[in-house]
């Protein structure tokens, strides 16, 4: 008998397939492989998300750090606008207030009264009208007149506070203080 000739191609071609699968090879198509990979690299990225939203962040914090940082630069510019307000704020109360004490000079008297260390007596004071003052004070210790010198200084209410000679004798002395406010 005559065999007979298939040209059907594709069938022969999977006849084929079946007699190489039954040897113990097995083959994959394009497709079953490009689904494979595809899910492999969907596992990864799943897999891999927590460490890129750590990455993620961290570049969040950096660039915060980065704008707190830009922002204290501009802290420090207010706090010495505020410094520098309070201390305008405390020249003008001590301006206006010699300007009305030209005929009470009480208030500016209280004034000085509180940054005298304890135990100085004031001897002589006169407020002039240009806003200078001349004090005659006895200061009982030369460690005290070192607190007069620095309290005064402190204060930000005068101009040039300088006291000529100290004697360094534990006895009482007395000083003429010519203050200018500012």
């Amino acid at each position: 008998m005559r065999r007979k000739h298939n040209f059907n191609f594709a069938l022969a071609w999977k006849a084929q397939l079946r007699k190489e699968s039954s040897n113990g090879r097995f083959y994959f198509r394009t497709e079953e492989i490009i689904i494979f990979i595809s899910v492999l690299l969907g596992l990864i990225v799943i897999a891999s998300s927590p460490w890129i939203w750590n990455y993620k962040l961290n570049l969040d914090l950096t660039k915060t750090n980065n704008l707190i940082l830009s922002f204290k630069n501009i802290d420090e510019k207010v706090q010495k606008l505020n410094t520098l307000t309070k201390q305008v704020q405390n020249l003008k109360s001590v301006s206006e207030l010699s300007e009305r004490s030209t005929h009470d000079p009480g208030p500016v008297l209280e004034k000085i009264r509180l940054l005298l260390p304890i135990g100085t007596k004031i001897k002589s004071f006169s407020l002039q009208a240009d806003n200078s003052l001349l004090l005659v004070v006895s200061i009982p210790t030369p460690v005290d007149v070192a607190r007069l010198w620095t309290s005064l200084q402190n204060s930000n209410l005068f101009q040039n506070v300088d006291i000529q000679t100290i004697s360094l004798l534990d006895q009482s002395q007395d000083f003429n203080l010519s203050l200018k406010i500012k």
